[in-house]
């Protein structure tokens, strides 16, 4: 139900109260032709500073980027201009729609909290041109189609008729339309919204509401690829990436060892035995974490009654053994425990044939009794016929001792990884290289300031953009330049910079090309701006030519200009041929901005909405990945999740 006027009841509206807490609903639709449609709304609600109106014909927008954005203003007051906005009418400079296809619009207002939240979205068929007014028009007599009453003349266009029947022809497009976008697709492009969820349980998939139409069309288009490999890297890859819009890079453990519980005793002694002694998995003694550790919980007690070894596939070297490469360099390593009062460990290594025969055993030094965690790897080459190896950890005397994180891999290198553990690295959307953006911090940090200028912190800020608390102020009495430290780039790639300045006085932007020792390749891309009295973006743009300049590897990026004062604030470096709102890793964590490392002194990466995305591929990677498979789901703030903590 709508709003009734501006009339109040008590302490409300008459009618329905918004379902959001920002909200331009109730939202219509009307197309208009096969180019134009016109879209109204309620009155905004909440605090907020700008309006986007942003079109998408593959889903509804996920963010206030996602598609063409078709009108856009500042309020004031919390006042805006329309209500109502003719796409391809109003807006005739912009991409226009296409034809025979849905057509999403969602709305969106940046708060307050100075991020973009959806306000309102709906969506209509755009109807595909089948030429049924012409074929109603050939179906009847020329002599009362055309202008001259005659059976040979042609359809009079501009007559009554024609534009009568252009009336019933849209409405016969529109279910011509219907039936198009209906028909099955493998790219799904087409397919409505509205029928998503029942596709997707056809595929034997999980519907998921809360995720973008795109990321579901792309699960259903995928389905039979993923299905057809899974459990291998290739369709884990491409369900990760469907689910979150994230490109992952998805890396297998070194360690060698059959399963998790041979590697680290999770509530399991694995496939190891023992002699003269017994074997438990507990949680007494846990030796420190390294990055890779996903079990921090649980380690193997060894009680010996006497001299003995723990080993692991003795009693069948070929399903429980170690597979190996004949004259290949190994690393054994574990983290061990010798209680004083018990005796000394060593490790060791018996080597088998394909056959399941022993070859020859090889034994490392000793390791000393000291009732402290110590790491031991032992490095050596594998026999010529080699195909399995069984590891062993032998103990001198009676007594508790302790082990944990082993590994068997290849290399000189004892660097533990769980067993068998799949991690999945997430890259993101897109990202500021920029390493310190708005000052927040200090102005000198990964900038360099020469001439006849002062910097310093300034707490003028623009109103327009997230920029915290703090911009940086140049005072000059005369030339000066100020210039980032360099940033990598990739030749035959198109890169912005864009930046918030304010300034009675003409700045120039300078793109400073560099080799891979950070040499000065000649090439300098220069662009000049006039006075900005208010706070404005400016933007550049500019391509590395990847066969004029296959030697540039780093771009540094220059601000310069005579005497005067000068405020900079929110900079931006992207891989894009147009420059994206501005971003950095102090957004709000459900926006998806992150901080590389340190805050207000790092890249930014932006993940779109990854809190809902990472929540729900941790709960379903389980169904994509082989029995007893452990996982890390990493992005550059760190671990997310994994399998023992989702």
């Amino acid at each position: 139900m709508a709003r009734y006027g501006s009339s109040y009841y008590g302490s409300s509206y008459y009618g329905a109260t918004p379902k959001l807490a920002h909200s331009v609903e109730p939202m219509s639709l009307t197309v208009l032709s096969f180019t134009t449609a016109f879209i109204s709304w309620q009155s905004p609600t909440g605090n907020f500073s700008r309006i986007r109106l942003v079109r998408n014909q593959n889903g509804f927008s996920e963010h206030a980027e996602d598609g063409v954005i078709v009108w856009e203003e500042y309020a004031t007051e919390g006042e805006v201009s329309r209500s109502s906005f003719t796409d391809g009418v109003d807006n005739p400079l912009s991409i226009s729609m296409t034809s025979g296809k849905t057509i999403y619009y969602t709305m969106f207002l940046f708060t307050s909290g100075k991020v973009w939240v959806k306000a309102g979205q709906i969506s209509d068929v755009v109807p595909g041109n089948h030429d049924t007014q012409t074929k109603f028009i050939n179906v009847l007599p020329r002599v009362f189609t055309s202008k001259e009453q005659s059976p040979f003349a042609e359809a009079d266009t501009n007559s009554a008729l024609y534009a009568f029947i252009d009336g019933f022809s849209f409405t016969l497009e529109e279910f011509l339309t219907y039936i198009d976008v209906l028909r099955p697709s493998h790219s799904r492009f087409e397919t409505p919204a509205s029928i998503v969820e029942s596709e997707t349980t056809h595929f034997g998939l999980i519907y998921e509401p809360n995720l973008p139409t795109r990321n579901q069309k792309k699960l259903i288009r995928e389905a039979v690829y993923m299905y057809g490999r899974k459990g291998t890297s290739l369709g884990l890859g491409t369900y990760v990436e469907s689910v979150t819009g994230f490109a992952p890079t998805i890396t297998a453990s070194e360690n060698l060892l059959l399963s998790p519980q041979d590697s680290t005793f999770y509530n399991s002694t694995g496939n190891w035995t023992a002699t003269n002694a017994t074997l438990s998995s507990t949680d007494v003694q846990l030796p420190e974490s390294g990055d890779n550790v996903i079990d921090t919980v649980y380690s193997c007690q060894i009680v010996a009654t006497g001299s003995g070894t723990m080993s692991l596939g003795s009693s069948s070297p070929i399903t429980l053994g170690v597979p190996v490469k004949g004259d290949t360099e190994y690393t054994y390593s574990a983290q061990v425990k010798s209680p004083t009062s018990a005796g000394n460990i060593t490790l060791a290594v018996q080597w088998y044939d394909h056959q399941g025969t022993s070859i020859s055993t090889d034994t490392s030094t000793t390791i000393g009794a000291n009732n402290t965690w110590q790491q031991k790897s032992y490095t050596i080459t594998s026999p010529e016929n080699a195909y399995y190896v069984v590891l062993k950890v032998n103990y001198s005397a009676s007594g508790t001792y302790f082990v944990d994180q082993v590994c068997m891999q290849t290399g000189a290198t004892a660097t533990y990884d769980e067993a068998r553990a799949v991690d999945i690295f997430l890259n993101s959307n897109k990202v500021n290289y920029i390493k310190n953006p708005s000052f927040e911090d200090n102005t000198t940090d990964f900038w360099t300031l020469d001439g006849s200028a002062t910097i310093s912190q300034e707490a003028t800020v623009s109103d327009k953009v997230y920029s915290g608390t703090a911009s940086a102020l140049i005072e000059a009495t005369g030339e000066w330049s100020y210039t980032t430290d360099d940033i990598p780039v990739i030749s035959g790639n198109y890169y912005t910079f864009s930046a918030y300045i304010k300034t009675d006085e003409i700045v120039t932007v300078t793109f400073i090309g560099k080799d891979s020792l950070g040499n000065s390749t000649g090439h300098e891309e220069t662009t000049t701006f006039s006075a900005q009295a208010d706070w404005a973006r400016i933007t550049v743009t500019d391509l590395i030519d990847a066969v004029n300049e296959p030697d540039v590897a780093y771009y540094s990026v220059s601000f310069s200009g005579d005497a005067g004062d000068f405020y900079l604030d929110c900079i931006q470096f992207e891989l894009t041929p147009v420059a994206t709102d501005y971003f950095d890793g102090s957004l709000p964590s459900s926006f998806g901005a992150i901080w590389e490392s340190t805050a207000d002194n790092s890249v930014t990466h932006m993940y779109y909405n990854k809190d809902i995305k990472l929540q729900r591929l941790g709960q379903t990677l389980v169904d994509w990945l082989p029995m007893n498979t452990w996982w890390r789901v990493r992005t550059y703030a760190g671990l997310v999740y994994d399998n023992l903590t989702v």
